[in-house]
């Protein structure tokens, strides 16, 4: 079986609170792109993975997310399904992407299909959530509120399509650490969802320019200065709106047509093209 991991963006990313047991209160647009890692999935008589062309050794590999989904689907199921899992890697990481996440989720779904599980939504989602805040979100795709800790998931239409210039920064960032640096700050956020998706639906990207869009791009810039840069750069080539996705460090630029953004893309090293996606 031959499947496609799409990344995805944030269009808006609020932190509501933080949990007595730590985890961060979130609120979040979220929207899968067509820049996707793409699976192949193979029934075997033992499991194995392989990332562009490289088989990745026993205890790296159990620490992956796409095998730690299909041990996850192994323990509800209680019983083995090997496979052999090769992916070839499109989306960067440490990105604020999704590509780990989106990955685990093509695999929850591949294999479940392969095995003729047959796991209602109620029960995907709980192993989803127990792999990652966005796989659920990657259950679902195209354009979605997503708000708790990642386990309540509102799929939304219609879906707006725009093209996209999308430039990693490199080295990337550390979710994690991202999250620490945005403690220290001691920020607080207002909900943003509401009123952003009126906004992006009407194309209003003058308005959403002027709004706090992502609670973690402020310490992420602390962090990685260069991604002040990077978003700098895209508006410079004509972008009608950049934001940092997620966690970082990738920032994303929305552009007014498929000429526009290829054209922006051939003037910026390492920039990445894609388009918004419904599903």
């Amino acid at each position: 079986m031959r499947v496609l991991a799409p990344a995805k963006i944030n269009w808006s990313l609020t932190i509501c609170g933080r949990r007595p047991d730590g985890y961060h209160e979130l609120d979040m647009l979220m929207q899968t792109v067509s820049l996707c890692d793409v699976l192949e999935l193979d029934r075997a008589e033992e499991t194995s993975l392989c990332v562009n062309g490289e088989r990745v050794p026993g205890e790296a590999a159990e620490k992956d997310l796409t095998l730690r989904a299909l041990r996850a689907l192994e323990a509800h199921a209680g019983r083995k399904m090997p496979l052999c899992v090769r992916v070839e890697k499109r989306i960067p990481a440490r990105a604020g992407l999704g590509g780990g996440s989106s990955d685990c989720a093509a695999v929850l779904k591949a294999a479940c299909e392969l095995f003729s599980l047959h796991l209602d939504d109620k029960t995907m989602g709980q192993i989803a959530l127990s792999l990652g805040a966005d796989v659920p979100f990657f259950l679902q795709g195209g354009l979605c509120r997503v708000q708790g800790i990642g386990e309540r998931v509102e799929r939304l239409s219609p879906a707006p399509e725009y093209w996209l210039v999308i430039k990693h920064v490199s080295p990337g960032l550390s979710t994690p650490e991202v999250y620490r640096e945005y403690d220290k700050l001691g920020a607080s956020s207002t909900k943003t969802a509401g009123p952003v998706l009126a906004l992006l639906q009407s194309g209003d990207f003058a308005a959403l320019g002027k709004m706090d869009l992502n609670a973690l791009e402020a310490p992420a810039v602390r962090m990685l200065p260069a991604i002040a840069k990077a978003k700098r750069n895209l508006l410079e080539l004509g972008a009608l709106h950049a934001l940092m996705s997620g966690s970082g460090s990738a920032v994303y630029g929305v552009f007014a047509g498929e000429r526009e953004a290829r054209q922006a893309a051939s003037g910026l090293e390492g920039a990445l093209l894609a388009k918004t996606t419904s599903d």
